[in-house]
Order: structure tokens, then sequence, then C-alpha cells
């Protein structure tokens, strides 16, 4: 993907996704094929926050991806973790003869909790990273 630097902080850049297929470079508000997933329903900026290594400054164009095997462990953390804890709690719950309602529910609030845990965790965390700097035609 291809976006503008528009701040810096503490090492990560905030980067504005630019559709890289569109011949004037404009904002990728309808999704094109590269930029889809970043498509939002008001027209509103795309703004991404990843990893400065190559030291960009704000204003220039940059190359953007997402770090090698986090589609992976983004879907253990967001599917099988929750599910792991669900399972868990309905079994401990069951073993000491609880009604399987109530260990039912609990269960789905373990998930709850679970990934609001989650959210709170990777609340800064950044899974992009800038792997180069794009000259300017």
């Amino acid at each position: 993907m291809t976006g503008k630097i528009i701040s810096i902080k503490d090492g990560n850049a905030e980067i504005e996704i630019i559709c890289a297929e569109m011949p004037d470079k404009q904002k990728c508000f309808q999704g094109c094929s590269g930029c889809k997933f970043f498509a939002k329903k008001h027209n509103n900026p795309n703004i991404i926050t990843a990893k400065n290594d190559v030291n960009a400054a704000i204003e220039q164009l940059v190359e953007v991806q997402l770090k090698e095997g986090i589609k992976l462990k983004g879907t253990i953390l967001l599917f099988a973790v929750p599910l792991l804890v669900f399972l868990v709690v309905v079994g401990f719950l069951t073993y000491f003869k609880i009604t399987a309602v109530v260990a039912f529910v609990t269960g789905v609030a373990a998930i709850a909790v679970t990934l609001l845990l989650l959210k709170a965790l990777l609340k800064n965390k950044t899974f992009y990273y800038i792997t180069n700097i794009k000259e300017i035609k």
C-alpha cells in the first residue's frame, strides 16, 4: 500500500493511505482493489499507524506492508484464544455440577472479558511497517 505520512510520534508514523491505482493518486475513499480493506462509509481519510524504521519525514510518500505472519497471529488471538477460554470455563463449571445454562452464560461472559482484555493490551500496537520511501515523479 502507498500512503503519505501526516505525523510522526515515538518512532511510529500516522499514514494516510493513497490509492496507488488511480492516475492522480487521489485518496482511496471508494476502495480500489489494493485498498478495499480501508474503505469507510462516510469518505473519511484512511489513516493507519506504522513503525517508522526508515526515518521517513512528514509529507513523504511511503510503501507500507503488514508484518509477516500477522494474519495467522490475529486469527489465533481473536478466535482461538476466546474459544479456548470459553471451553475451559464451561468445562470447569460443568465439572462442579453447575447447570448448563449458567455455565454457558458464564462462558459467554468470559469471552467478552477476554476480548476486552485483548483490545486493551493491543490498543497502541501497530502491525504495519514502512518498507521504503517513494520518490515523487
